[in-house]
């Protein structure tokens, strides 16, 4: 953390969400490497501004203590107090009407259903069921979030933490890695210690284009759900309800909406509720999606390779498959790895591997400043 020196100064300085401001000042910021400067990615850095730098908005307000004066670039929570310091907070930023916030997530909820409602249809018509309901989901999940950040934020997509940097390369490595990984943890020693092995299945004519398409396929699932559940919605209430109030319970309603799928039970659920919460801790750790998409793409791409069935649905693209012989409890039966034992240990390690993994963590407008301790440093004031 740095700080900000000034003079004899009583102002107080910050920035509105929607970066407006009533004045500017010029001052040396330190960009994370890898990211282009902008409103959202500046940090404070030692910078020395006078009163005479300082303009008072207009509509007759005098200067003096107590007003406050906006200034664009200045990052949330970096704020100029009357002793003459810069605070960053690191906590939940400023708190909204529970009613103004239950209207906002539930636009954008409704935004979501009455999207796939109207395309879905034509999209499974299009394409079959499994690309038809995927390109659904992710149509919805763009469009949702797209209009609920106009509406209520006058800000972008790629402001859910959707940006193209060296961090987000760097986070969504990290994911795919985190979800490759736990799959492989789950599947390989199954097959070591001959509890499974491998079947081949004649009737499957796999080829190039159909692993590109199912990759595609579920890379397209992945961005679609994510962005669904872990937008605007989730961050909105993440800011007011705070992080665990809002991860456990949208991880139990990401498990829940699985519960539909071929081959679900209670078991199925808990792992499936698992992962949610840990694809919101991922958004936590990481304050974007990328580590999140990585984690869940990472997941659904393995088990495909090792012809088992993701969440219920089989998709044959190798020619062979797993079989078990091994009961349900580790196989996971119809739905696959996801209800089984194994997954339900293997998440502690994905829990430990998101807490000591290297994740960039970025700057979101709508999350930052988070609710936390508060640092200051005086400076002797000035001679007036």
């Amino acid at each position: 953390m740095t700080y900000m020196a000034i003079g004899e100064s009583n102002w107080v300085i910050s920035r509105s969400r929607r970066g407006t401001g009533y004045a500017t000042a010029s001052a040396r910021v330190r960009v994370p490497e890898g990211s282009r400067p902008s409103r959202h990615s500046i940090r404070p850095v030692n910078r020395t501004i006078n009163r005479g730098g300082i303009a008072a908005r207009s509509g007759g307000e005098p200067r003096g203590r107590g007003v406050v004066g906006r200034f664009r670039g200045l990052p949330d929570g970096c704020g100029v107090g009357f002793n003459g310091c810069v605070r960053y907070i690191e906590g939940v930023a400023s708190r909204k009407d529970p009613l103004r916030l239950a209207i906002h997530v539930g636009v954008y909820v409704a935004l979501f259903y009455a999207t796939a409602f109207l395309f879905g249809g034509l999209l499974v018509w299009l394409g079959g069921y499994m690309a038809g309901l995927t390109g659904a989901t992710l149509l919805s999940a763009v469009f949702a979030n797209w209009l609920a950040l106009r509406i209520y934020e006058d800000r972008h997509l790629v402001e859910t933490g959707l940006w193209l940097n060296r961090s987000s390369a760097e986070n969504l490595v990290l994911g795919l890695a985190g979800g490759i990984g736990t799959a492989a943890l789950v599947l390989v020693p199954a097959l070591l210690v001959g509890a499974a092995h491998f079947t081949p299945t004649p009737a499957d004519h796999p080829t190039v284009g159909t692993i590109i398409f199912v990759s595609i396929l579920l890379a397209a699932g992945s961005v679609g759900e994510e962005l669904f559940f872990r937008g605007y919605g989730f961050q909105e209430l993440l800011v007011v309800m705070g992080p665990w109030a809002t991860v456990v319970p949208v991880g139990v309603i990401f498990a829940l909406l699985h519960g539909s799928n071929p081959g679900a039970t209670w078991f199925s659920t808990a792992n499936t509720a698992g992962f949610g919460i840990l694809f919101g801790y991922a958004y936590l750790r990481s304050r974007d999606l990328w580590l999140p998409i990585g984690l869940h793409f990472g997941w659904n791409f393995t088990l495909p390779l090792f012809g088992v069935s993701v969440s219920g649905l089989r998709m044959k693209v190798t020619g062979y498959e797993m079989s078990w012989t091994a009961g349900s409890l580790w196989s996971g039966g119809e739905y696959g790895p996801e209800a089984s034992v194994l997954t339900s240990v293997v998440l502690i390690a994905l829990f430990v591997y998101l807490r000591k993994a290297p994740i960039r963590r970025q700057v979101s407008p709508l999350t930052d400043p988070p609710a936390g301790s508060e640092a200051c440093e005086a400076t002797p004031s000035s001679p007036s």
